[in-house]
């Protein structure tokens, strides 16, 4: 049986602070031309906090993961409409095994770039929804 968690509301705008912290780290790491695989990682965090910031927004309980999937899956059905969706699971990769290792090819420019855009776009909808329903109740 795997163990779900609600969070109290308010840790939402904590998440989405983390996830602009760590959407920053991967820049910076992509900027010191660091290990790609690193920024990547940061890439994969920013959006699986934004994730997670909208079901404890929503109210929706979720296990302790990094599979961004699991989190897709969970999002109520009116918030179906997360950019990326089709593209997120690519980034599972990027949560845990390749922090630890190369993988089977190295993580390209391209390969940052990508995980930089749908990081940026995720936290963006998430902060959209979770500011905007807050000013609304």
């Amino acid at each position: 049986m795997v163990k779900t968690r609600k969070y109290l509301p308010e840790y939402a705008f904590e998440l989405l602070r983390l996830a602009d912290a760590d959407l920053a780290s991967g820049h910076a790491l992509v900027a010191a031309k660091a290990r790609l695989e690193n920024a990547c990682f940061h890439y994969q965090q920013a959006v699986e906090k934004s994730l997670k910031s909208v079901l404890v927004h929503k109210h929706v309980a979720f296990p302790s993961t990094h599979d961004l999937s699991v989190l897709l899956a969970l999002m109520p059905a009116d918030l179906k409409d997360c950019p990326h969706t089709h593209e997120l699971a690519e980034l599972n990769i990027y949560g845990a095994q390749r922090r630890y290792e190369e993988g089977p090819a190295p993580a390209t420019r391209e390969d940052a770039d990508d995980a930089a855009e749908m990081a940026a776009d995720i936290l963006n909808w998430a902060k959209n929804l979770c500011f905007l329903q807050k000013d609304l109740s």
